[in-house]
C-alpha cells in the first residue's frame, strides 16, 4: 500500500490546496503503480483530513480502523486501478 499523507500550514486550510494535491497524488500513484492501493488514515475528530481523503477519491474502510497511540484511526483507501 501507498500512504497518502498531507500536512499543510493553517494559513492555507480551507482553500482547496490539500484536496488538489491529494487528488493529483492519487492519480499519479494509480498511473505509476496501478496495482498498489492507496491508504490514508487520520483521527476521528479531524474532519478536514477526512473530507480531503474523500475528495481525493478514497473511501472509508471501517474494517481497517483501530486505536493507534490512544486515538481512533479512521482509514480510507483507494482500491487498485488495475
Amino acid at each position: 500500500m501507498l500512504n497518502l499523507y498531507y500536512r499543510f500550514a493553517p494559513e492555507v486550510w480551507g482553500r482547496g490546496v490539500a484536496t488538489a494535491v491529494a487528488r493529483a497524488v492519487v492519480a499519479d500513484a494509480r498511473r505509476r503503480q496501478p496495482d498498489v492501493p492507496v491508504l490514508a488514515f487520520t483521527t476521528v475528530d479531524n474532519t478536514g483530513s477526512r473530507r480531503t481523503a474523500l475528495a481525493a477519491g478514497l473511501v472509508r474502510r471501517p474494517d481497517l480502523e483501530r486505536v493507534v497511540d490512544g486515538h481512533w484511526a479512521v482509514v480510507f483507501t483507494a482500491p487498485p486501478a488495475g
